[in-house]
């Protein structure tokens, strides 16, 4: 299921209501990944995935027109094992009490990853675009295998893609070092690796 513009609007309502009728689809041996790509803010309490049609007035985020990390909690409800990757700025910032969270995981066979920590942007270029995509991409295609012939397990394409990323926004700026590093972050209590390419 994809929601782009021209097609299925990525609209708060439609991301929830689209992605609830996709994963009444789920039976307890499929794989469901959740792919959110755009804008993110956290704003110190818990993490906004802003769609489309998001608002912010004065700083504050409406909850009823952005994605939110409860709304997260509701694919982890989901039968088989779930996987979510989020490519947006603060991405790791979720929940004030991050605890509670990681405990809702804990019952799951679940497993998240996020292209950047709670208070860092995550970076793109005209080569590439997100570096965080283009590393989940390239890690896909074969870039993450240990060897030939040898599946691409969900950690294994997590150790490629932090490393990937790090090492492609590790920079210079004039002749001082200027580090504006990207660092991954993965959430995976109660996981259970798998391969998720061969």
């Amino acid at each position: 299921m994809l929601l782009v513009n021209g097609e299925i609007e990525p609209t708060a309502a439609n991301v929830r209501r689209e992605t609830a009728k996709f994963l009444e689809k789920a039976g307890q041996r499929d794989v469901v990944l959740l792919a959110l790509s755009g804008h993110g803010l956290s704003d110190g309490k818990r993490f906004y995935f802003l769609t489309k049609d998001a608002v912010i007035n004065d700083n504050i985020i409406d909850p009823v027109r952005a994605i939110t990390d409860n709304d997260l909690k509701d694919v982890l409800d989901a039968p088989g094992r779930r996987l979510i990757f989020i490519d947006a700025c603060q991405s790791g910032g979720l929940n004030v009490d991050i605890n509670q969270f990681m405990y809702s995981l804990r019952r799951t066979n679940a497993y998240m990853l996020s292209s950047s920590e709670g208070d860092k942007p995550s970076y793109e270029n005209n080569l590439y675009g997100s570096y965080f995509t283009y590393s989940v991409i390239r890690g896909l295609d074969g870039n993450a295998r240990p060897s030939n012939g040898a599946g691409i397990s969900v950690l294994r394409l997590y150790d490629y893609v932090s490393n990937s990323v790090m090492k492609m926004t590790e920079g210079y700026k004039g002749r001082e070092p200027y580090f504006y590093q990207q660092k991954p972050v993965q959430y995976s209590w109660g996981f259970s690796d798998f391969d998720i390419a061969r």
